[in-house]
């Protein structure tokens, strides 16, 4: 495959916004240190960012501003979803009294778009636009389980496998065999994958030609179990087909 051009600066400036990120702000030289470039030009890099708004200084440590959540809310809101997605989520939420979050799929990862939490659920995922391998997640595995075999090993090949506990799937083939089962069920069930002691259940929201994306219920592995678990499967699956209906009949665009 022919190597994709790319214009170094623009490279070079969408690492100090990458890490900046990581390291939740920091200042010049640990910036630069961690990047593994010159003081200079990481410095005139963040005065190009405070000159357009993209970051603030307090003190000698730079943060990314509020201007990347405008571009977030826009990235978000033009997904047309949130309408078709947010009451279903929020009636599985009450329903399950645990955290449920509306995922898509975009570059081969998941990528936690939508988010409602219930009386009991625990705040597993930081923020909406938190991504991750599909491989890792129920979310993920549900999305993937949707798609040939051939397009799961061009995105495996791609993102590779990184590995959140020692249970997280760690190859392909694997993740095949796991993705049979979840093509047999229509559920993808995950325990200690993603994050340790944490189960998640999840199912696709599909359309005829495509998938929008998954809805998942995830809570403490020793909660999620017997009827309560059973339970969630039949209120995800109910979700799920409502979030069909009300984007295959454009309820997001009224």
């Amino acid at each position: 495959m022919k190597p994709t051009r790319t214009v170094k600066t623009a490279d070079t400036l969408l690492s100090v916004i990458n890490q900046l990120q990581a390291l939740n702000g920091a200042g010049v030289t640990e910036l630069a240190t961690h990047l593994e470039m010159a003081k200079s030009t990481v410095h005139d890099h963040l005065m190009t960012l405070h000159e357009h708004g993209y970051v603030v200084k307090e003190d000698d440590t730079y943060y990314l501003s509020l201007r990347f959540l405008d571009h977030g809310s826009y990235t978000r809101e033009r997904l047309a979803l949130k309408e078709a997605v947010t009451p279903p989520i929020s009636q599985l939420a009450d329903d399950t009294e645990e955290t449920v979050w509306f995922v898509v799929e975009e570059r081969g990862q998941a990528v936690y778009l939508y988010r409602e939490i219930g009386e009991r659920g625990v705040d597993l995922v930081c923020r909406s636009g938190t991504r991750t391998g599909l491989h890792a997640t129920a979310a993920g595995k549900v999305i993937l389980a949707g798609y040939s075999d051939e397009r799961v090993r061009e995105i495996t090949d791609k993102q590779g496998f990184d590995q959140k506990t020692p249970k997280t799937i760690a190859d392909t083939e694997t993740l095949l065999k796991d993705l049979k089962d979840i093509r047999d069920t229509g559920i993808a069930v995950t325990s200690d994958e993603t994050n340790r002691g944490v189960k998640s259940v999840a199912v696709a929201v599909s359309g005829t030609e495509e998938i929008y994306g998954s809805v998942v219920v995830s809570g403490p592995r020793q909660r999620l179990t017997g009827e309560h678990l059973e339970d969630t499967k039949s209120l995800i699956r109910s979700a799920a087909n409502e979030i069909e209906l009300r984007i295959d009949n454009d309820v997001c665009f009224r």
